[in-house]
Parts: structure tokens; sequence; C-alpha cells
């Protein structure tokens, strides 16, 4: 697993950019916590053995920093067939099952961590993008970290897709901490 920690730099301008520096070990951060004050910590997830290993990496900065855990779940199915949906009732039907899906996923995922002793979690469920429902969690919820499973795009992917967590990572207001294989 490796761990890429984004963080922002001025520039000799003094203009603030971000940068993903090198692999650390959250061991190595460990030290650090205390001194940086996480009081929230966001993490996205999905359900995926990648993203387990984010929510246990953002539950042990949450513990050991006394930070709240907002575990973020977004359905994208709707957003991404929304140009094929109808008012039907079996796409609303569809629509409800996939919103009651996450619900389910958020509330395991929130117990198991609540039986490990992690008692200052919360979940948040969305419905969109799950892109722009990052970037808005974060101007809504001002976390001092957000820590996101991901399996990084190659360049060819990256010239047609752009890389969805540099876009995130240039617009929004707090340190990221990307988890990869």
């Amino acid at each position: 697993m490796n761990l890429w920690f984004a963080s922002k730099l001025k520039t000799p301008t003094g203009a603030i950019r971000r940068k993903l520096v090198a692999p650390v070990a959250v061991q190595a951060l460990s030290h650090n916590i205390s001194e940086t004050g996480y009081r929230c910590i966001v993490c996205p997830v999905t359900d995926s053995d990648l993203s387990r290993k984010g929510i246990e990496t953002a539950a042990y900065l949450s513990k050991i920093s006394g930070a709240r855990l907002i575990l973020l779940h977004v359905v994208e199915q709707w957003h991404k067939a929304s140009f094929m949906a109808t008012d039907s009732k079996k796409w609303s039907s569809l629509h409800n099952e996939w919103l009651e899906d996450g619900r389910k996923l958020l509330e395991i995922i929130e117990d198991k961590l609540r039986e490990e002793g992690f008692n200052n979690v919360e979940y948040v469920l969305r419905d969109g993008d799950a892109e722009e429902e990052i970037i808005e969690i974060t101007k809504e919820k001002k976390p001092d970290l957000l820590v996101m499973a991901t399996d990084y795009c190659s360049n060819l992917e990256k010239i047609f897709m752009g890389d969805i967590v540099e876009r995130i990572t240039k617009k929004i207001p707090c340190q990221v901490l990307c988890i990869s294989k």
C-alpha cells in the first residue's frame, strides 16, 4: 500500500499550490498528528478492498488525533444514467435501491468502527458526481484532512479523463492523503 500526501506549498511568487509528495508511512505521520491538531477527517468510501484500506487509515488517524471521522458515500449511478432516466416507477425504484444500498454500506462501516471503539464517527450519503460531492462536503464540513483511496490512472487515461485526485486536490481547502495499491 502506498500513501501519498498532498500538501500545500508556497511558490516563489507566494501562490499556494498542492503537490503530491513521495510515499510516506502513516506511522511516520503519527508523531506530527498531535501538532497538526486534526479536528475533522473526511473519507470517501465505496465497497472495495482499496476503500477499506482508506477507511482503516482514516480511522487510525482519527483515533490518534481525536478527530471526528466523516464517512462519505456518493451514489453515482443515477447521475451517470440521468440521460436515460425517465419518470417511470421502475427508474424511481432503481434509484431508491441504489440509495438504500449506499445507506446500508455506510451503516455497516459505521457499526464496525463503533464496535472497534471509534465513537466520533458519522456518515453522509450523497447522490451525484463523486468529484463534485467530495469538493462540496469539504466546503461544508471544513475538514483538516481528506483521506482518499484511489487507483492512480495511466498517463493515457489522464490525457482523456484527467486525474480526479489532482482536480479535487486543487479545489479543496484541506490536505489530502491518498491511499493506493
